[in-house]
């Protein structure tokens, strides 16, 4: 007999699986459901009568004798088949190896459901040797079994006892008290007082076991479920991880087999992949489990993984201008393809991220793409999400139910929107109770995260400082990555990416992404969708008319002298940041709707910093006012505009970080707040920013032939990146003013 013929595989007697395979018998053989199948059929007294009356017909019809299920009846007819003749059986969903000459149907009356037999094989594979079995059953300790999966812990309810009395016949050591067990899962019980009340009944039930010198095995739905003092009680955790092919094939050789073989390497062929497989709900195990042959079984369970993926998953590679994020995810996807195939260990692999940046710049599409490019699934959830189910004690149980879902799931991505809700425990006094138990809960769930192997945790946010700081440490979330609006290449690859098939070749798409940079990815979307409804109305292909009429319609064009101001305005911004100990920009960007310079962050910032960046911050408005006579209100409007930010620093100088005359005393008093500062502080504020402004006019005034050309050069690129500035920074021939820091590079 060859391997390719599938059959018999050696008999691996180890302890686990010697285990397992007697547990699983032991269950289908029970009184226990012996006794539940005698009670269905209301009118059989005992097995002898049951059997009888199965084999009775209703009418004159020939009777149909059925052999019984995990019985050996004699050899597999597949050893009297040729190589062509078995691939036949194969192709027909039959399996040659799992039936004998009797033709005899199968019966399976009375039996559990095979999703219990499954359970019962992969609870009992959990314990590595006697001496662990017996440890299970020493009083004064408890045995903790995590299960995620509310469901499967509803079956573990069903088969415990006859599992566990198994489980007890197979030590040498004297029967002791009974085995007690307990399921809980505290992130699904009722929230508020009862879910309390229900936390306090099964730390009583267990403390009562205790006291009956009863060992103790729990079926939680999280580790470190219960009271402190019952953790240090507890002497070995194991952890259900789902369904595996192994017990799906040992679990068959129970229900469909009358030899005792089975095809094993066709039927792990058809068997869905193991992240699929384990994902699966017993519901699911058992639907499956009606197919009437071993290999039927394993294409259902293939089509119902298949149903439950859904639609095809979008992948990294859809998502376009991520800018300097992509290289870090692409990483964490290859680490965890790594540990999936056991060449990496699971401490070794980069497990979270928390996205941030402006709205609309695609952070949830980006935590759909990675599980996308993964293959695993995305559990989804957000502080509105969890508010929603009602008050604190609700919410916590709604954020910690999400946590077990995705637990179940792993390897899985689980994505917390909205994760900058998660504010600062010392913020606002009204609040500040109710969001340290909020912050508390959420920081309790992403420990709990870090014990579970294959989970991706991921949040997104539109303001990164304004979330706790002990939520997004490292170890919690260990990669910030900052998410731009995409650049004009970003734009251009979005826009080919959603036309594809749409006569490119006939389309300047350099054009519509000059007037869309700056713009946010659901903007260009937009657009494309805009011009495509444009061309259907007309009954014709897209042309290049659709799109410029879509890009009037959502990005309006600027005059040209209005583009020419922007373009000084952006570049006095380059021009004082050339002439300063600051890093060169990260990005200057004309836009259809205006400009933007993006500012190399620093960690830590010296007095003479501090002025330099204010420079920097105000030296926009003075290079209007020099070339152009008069500034626009662009350096004031809202929030994350120039004026507001250099207030904010100004007041941050004054009243933060002691480098003026304000005293070492701190305050948190932002731009926002500047009427509440005390009239001198605003005075100093005020100079302090006037100051800067004169500064920065003087350095334009004395270059400003420089930034006239650095104005052209935005114009007829549009885009400046790092490298094009730095470049840019080192062949000007820059004089700085007197009254501006100089930077000895630039000559």
């Amino acid at each position: 007999m060859t391997q390719d013929r599938d059959g018999p595989k050696p008999n691996i007697n180890t302890f686990p699986v010697t285990l397992a395979r007697s547990s699983a018998e032991a269950l289908c053989t029970s009184e226990w459901h012996k006794r539940l199948s005698i009670i269905h059929d209301l009118d059989v007294e005992d097995e002898d009568d049951r059997n009888f009356a199965e084999a009775q017909p209703n009418d004159n019809s020939t009777v149909v004798v059925k052999a019984r299920a995990g019985t050996v009846n004699g050899p597999p007819i597949a050893e009297a088949l040729s190589e062509a003749e078995l691939a036949d059986h194969y192709a027909s969903g039959q399996d040659p190896w799992a039936c004998s000459n009797d033709t005899k149907p199968i019966s399976r009356d009375g039996w559990p459901e095979p999703s219990a037999i499954a359970a019962a094989y992969g609870l009992s594979k959990l314990l590595k040797d006697e001496a662990e079995l017996q440890t299970v059953f020493r009083p004064g300790g408890i045995t903790n079994i995590i299960c995620a999966s509310a469901a499967m812990r509803a079956v573990f309810e069903e088969i415990m006892r006859v599992t566990t009395d198994h489980w007890e016949q197979q030590i040498s050591t004297p029967k002791g008290p009974d085995l007690r067990f307990q399921i809980f899962a505290a992130g699904q019980t009722a929230a508020g007082k009862d879910r309390k009340r229900a936390e306090r009944d099964f730390e009583m039930k267990i403390k009562r076991d205790l006291r009956n010198h009863g060992p103790v095995l729990i079926v939680s739905s999280q580790a470190r479920q219960q009271a402190v003092f019952l953790e240090s009680l507890t002497r070995r955790t194991y952890r259900w991880a789902g369904f595996t092919a192994e017990m799906i094939i040992e679990t068959l050789r129970l229900t469909h087999s009358t030899t005792g073989q089975l095809a094993e390497n066709q039927i792990q062929r058809r068997l869905p992949i193991p992240s699929a497989l384990k994902r699966l709900e017993p519901a699911q195990i058992d639907a499956a489990f009606e197919e009437d042959t071993t290999l039927k079984v394993a294409e259902r369970l293939a089509e119902i993984a298949d149903a439950s993926r859904g639609p095809r998953a979008l992948t990294l590679d859809a998502v376009q201008g991520l800018g300097d994020a992509r290289k870090p995810l692409d990483r964490m996807l290859g680490d965890l393809q790594e540990w999936q195939v056991g060449h990496l260990a699971w401490s070794e692999v980069t497990s979270s991220a928390v996205f941030h940046g402006p709205p609309g710049t695609g952070k949830t599409m980006l935590a759909k793409a990675i599980a996308g490019s993964a293959g695993i699934p995305l559990i989804s959830t957000s502080y509105a999400d969890c508010q929603k189910t009602g008050h604190q004690g609700d919410m916590l149980a709604a954020l910690s139910t999400a946590f077990e879902e995705a637990a179940q799931a792993a390897p899985a991505v689980l994505f917390i929107d909205e994760i900058d809700s998660f504010s600062d425990r010392g913020g606002d006094p009204s609040n500040k109770s109710y969001m340290r138990g909020v912050v508390n809960g959420l920081l309790e769930q992403i420990n709990h995260a870090g014990d579970v192997e294959g989970l991706i945790l991921l949040g997104a946010t539109n303001h990164l400082d304004a979330i706790d700081a002990a939520v997004i440490r490292s170890g919690r979330f260990d990669l910030k990555l900052h998410i731009p609006y995409p650049d004009r290449k970003g734009v251009e690859a979005i826009l080919t990416a959603i036309l594809e098939g749409k006569n490119l070749e006939q389309l300047d798409l350099r054009a519509v992404s000059d007037r869309l940079a700056g713009q946010s990815g659901a903007t260009v979307e937009a657009l494309a969708r805009d011009a495509l409804g444009r061309a259907r109305a007309e009954k014709t292909e897209l042309r290049q008319k659709h799109l410029m009429e879509a890009a009037d319609h959502l990005a309006p064009a600027l005059s040209r002298s209005m583009q020419r101001r922007i373009a000084i305005h952006e570049a006095g911004h380059v021009l004082a940041a050339f002439l300063s100990p600051l890093p060169t920009p990260r990005r200057a960007q004309l836009t259809a709707q205006g400009g933007m310079v993006e500012q190399s962050p620093l960690l830590i910032l010296t007095p003479e910093l501090a002025q330099a960046r204010l420079q920097v911050l105000l030296a926009g408005r003075a290079a209007e006012i020099h070339l152009c006579g008069t500034p626009t209100s662009g350096a004031g409007l809202g929030p994350e505009s120039d004026l507001a930010q250099a207030t904010d620093l100004a007041l941050a100088t004054e009243l933060r970080w002691g480098f003026g005359e304000s005293g070492l005393t701190w305050h948190g008093a932002t731009a926002f707040c500047l009427d509440a500062a005390p009239q001198q502080v605003r005075e100093r504020v005020e100079t302090l920013l006037r100051t800067a402004h004169e500064k920065a006019l003087a350095l334009i005034e004395e270059n400003t032939e420089t930034l006239s050309r650095i104005a052209d050069r935005l114009i007829e690129a549009r885009e400046l990146d790092g490298p094009d500035l730095e470049a840019m920074r080192r062949s000007l021939s820059v004089q700085a003013a007197p009254s501006g820091p100089r930077r000895s590079e630039v000559a």
